[in-house]
């Protein structure tokens, strides 16, 4: 109900209502589950294929679809001993908004440093979302990729050991 003003004259405007029925989440989301629902994608795009230990590199994310896109997370990554995040990634959001959320594109650029060497595997990335057209999770995930890394003698990195003191690591344990 609202009344609306004009000048000295007044209207009275009443809505016939809408009722909306919100269902709550399936309590089994998979670990990869980061808030998205709606129908999404995920892929990686062009990952430098030959590279030298200790470079760093973008890899870049991109979710697109039709849902929440402007709350959906960052996927979880598990980068394994062979690559470390270098900074925070950067998000670039190319969405629109229509009758059924948003539409279009998330693109995550993460920086990435090698410090494996060889042949090595960049790990999937997995992302879940859930689907109220099919009323369930769908997990999606971009294929691993392998690098080949060509081994840098003056690669040092430095770690901290138990004891505090820091120790130079050149890949060689991997």
């Amino acid at each position: 109900e609202l009344t609306l003003h004009y000048g000295f004259q007044t209207r009275k405007v009443e809505s016939t209502g809408s009722k909306i029925t919100v269902k709550a989440l399936p309590d089994d989301a998979p670990v990869s589950f980061t808030g998205g629902v709606g129908s999404f994608a995920i892929k990686r795009l062009g990952v430098s294929k030959n590279l030298k230990q200790g470079d760093v590199f973008a890899m870049v994310i991109e979710i697109s679809g039709t849902g929440n896109l402007q709350q959906i997370s960052k996927p979880n990554m598990d980068l394994g001993k062979n690559y470390t995040l270098y900074g925070d990634p950067t998000i670039k959001e190319d969405f629109a908004y229509s009758s059924s959320g948003a539409e279009g594109k998330i693109t995550i650029t993460y920086n990435l440093q090698v410090i494996g060497k060889g042949n090595i595997a960049l790990p999937e990335i997995q992302f879940s979302y859930f689907d109220p057209t099919k009323e369930k999770y769908i997990e999606l995930k971009t294929e691993s990729e392998v690098l080949s890394v060509e081994a840098n003698e003056n690669f040092q990195l430095a770690q901290k050991s138990t004891s505090g003191k820091s120790e130079n690591f050149n890949g060689d344990q991997l």
